[in-house]
């Protein structure tokens, strides 16, 4: 073995020796965090503690207003079954009859919000 060849090996058995008695470095948090470019920010982890309850529905109930408010701006705050499957509403659009409850052909946001929490058992109310 020539001498570099050696001292190349030395060097890479001391990295891994030291390596060895070294703190780990919590690869699973690394890997965790890390997104790909196409990943939304939404979807990185946050430091927070999860939502539960309460705090869930009204954080779901904000998220679907923001929804439902951005495709209806364009047609006066509500929204027929097919400018709802448009707008990527599709629960919206599949559960239509239940929303439109009076039949007018169209939902607004309060009629969708009663719909949901129709079906909301009564206990995180």
């Amino acid at each position: 073995m020539s001498p570099r060849r050696r001292i190349l090996l030395g060097a890479v058995i001391a990295t891994v020796v030291a390596r060895a008695g070294a703190a780990p470095t919590e690869p699973a948090v690394i890997e965790t965090t890390r997104r790909g470019p196409w990943a939304p920010a939404t979807l990185a982890p946050s430091a927070s503690a999860p939502l539960r309850g309460a705090a869930l529905q009204a954080q779901a109930e904000a998220k679907l207003r923001s929804a439902f408010d951005a495709a209806a701006a364009r047609h006066g705050g509500t929204l027929t079954r097919s400018q709802a499957r448009i707008a990527g509403l599709g629960w919206v659009a599949q559960h239509f009859d239940r929303i439109d409850r009076d039949g007018r052909g169209s939902v607004g946001f309060a009629d969708l919000q009663r719909y949901v929490r129709q079906r909301t058992p009564s206990r995180e109310r």
